[in-house]
């Protein structure tokens, strides 16, 4: 083998090597012919973020039926990270121009106040069946 085609052997093999060990998605577009495209850090955060809300907040808990004359009251009010979480979308900090002006959210105090806490009557859902839906509406103040 002559050292140009063993030169162009070892481009294809290093280039290959770098493409699929590196951060990029490969769509095929036709039969082999694969186009890297770099995932930005932006995207990468942004599929994280859903993922964890996904799997903390997104779920709900179908808890035991109420009992007659007992107590129903909200069991837990949201927690400081679903408050930053929802600030966050609301009024987001990344946003400025850095060296010059920024925003940042360091020294915080967050008050929950519970506004209402009603039970809906007896209705069946879809997946579920016969239930009630408890509303649990807070007040949070940062």
């Amino acid at each position: 083998m002559s050292s140009a085609r063993m030169t162009q052997a070892s481009f294809v093999i290093i280039t290959l090597l770098s493409v699929t060990g590196s951060g990029c998605v490969s769509p095929s577009f036709g039969p082999g012919i694969p186009i890297p495209i770099p995932l930005t850090p932006w995207l990468q955060d942004e599929e994280e973020e859903q993922f964890w809300e996904q799997e903390r907040y997104k779920r709900v808990p179908i808890m035991e039926p109420l009992s007659q004359g007992g107590p129903a009251a909200a069991l837990d009010p949201p927690s400081d990270d679903e408050v930053i979480r929802a600030l966050e979308k609301a009024r987001p900090v990344e946003k400025g121009i850095p060296f010059l002006w920024t925003r940042q959210r360091n020294d915080i105090r967050i008050v929950k106040e519970k506004i209402a806490d009603y039970v809906d009557p007896p209705r069946v859902y879809p997946t579920i069946g016969p239930a009630q839906l408890h509303h649990a509406h807070y007040k949070c103040t940062i």
